[in-house]
């Protein structure tokens, strides 16, 4: 927007160029996240609604964004044998997670019409808490094994993201977006009383899917 200044002193116009800077709020409405590429038949992702909220600052096609999500999703890492299958060992774990993940933004929006496609990045720190029960069998020697699992993990990523926009009315908008995870994380296996660090690589084709408000 270009402002025109004139004064009696100055009979020079000044051009001066004022940037209007809007604020978003938004509700993440549905989720499907952490998808384990490593464990891809096994684990494709799990499914969580009403998520978390965001707040936006936005200069033309610049987003700055921060938030804060609350994922609660019913885990499974394994199979269970057939009753007939000739070799029946195994390793199967299910249980409940929630991952607590606050994360700091920036967007940019590759056109300003109703569809808005984007990319950006964000910084991510995660808390993960999980509940469950693990069983299997060993080939050799062959024994049965069972047992609680419970453990909590810190975990900090950087986040590469793609989505896109829709308007639906004047100043409210659909959202959908995808991200990858890729960081460190600090797990302590609390029945076994250890600590360990591992990689962190999860996929997100689903990281938000919800709605917001321009002003």
């Amino acid at each position: 927007m270009l402002g025109l200044r004139l004064s009696a002193q100055d009979p020079c116009p000044v051009v001066s160029e004022v940037k209007r800077v809007d604020r978003e709020v938004g509700l993440n409405a549905f989720a499907w996240v952490d998808w384990n590429p490593a464990m891809f038949v096994v684990a494709k992702g799990y499914a969580s609604v009403g998520n978390g909220v965001f707040y936006a600052l936005q200069s033309r096609r610049n987003v700055a964004r921060i938030g804060i999500e609350v994922f609660h999703y019913t885990y499974t890492e394994g199979s269970r044998p057939a009753a007939s299958a000739l070799y029946p060992w195994y390793d199967y774990s299910e249980g409940r997670s929630t991952v607590f993940d606050g994360y700091l933004g920036y967007q940019r929006l590759f056109i300003s019409g109703r569809f808005r496609p984007y990319a950006g990045a964000d910084i991510h720190l995660r808390y993960v808490v999980r509940v469950g029960a693990y069983e299997g069998e060993s080939d050799w020697p062959p024994y049965q094994y069972s047992g609680p699992e419970k453990s909590h993990s810190t975990q900090v990523a950087l986040s590469p993201v793609v989505g896109l926009r829709v308007r639906l009315f004047d100043r409210v908008f659909l959202y959908w977006e995808a991200s990858c995870l890729v960081g460190v994380a600090w797990t302590t296996d609390e029945v076994r009383a250890r600590t360990f660090r591992d990689n962190l690589l999860l996929l997100n084709p689903v990281r938000a899917l919800g709605f917001s408000y321009l002003f």
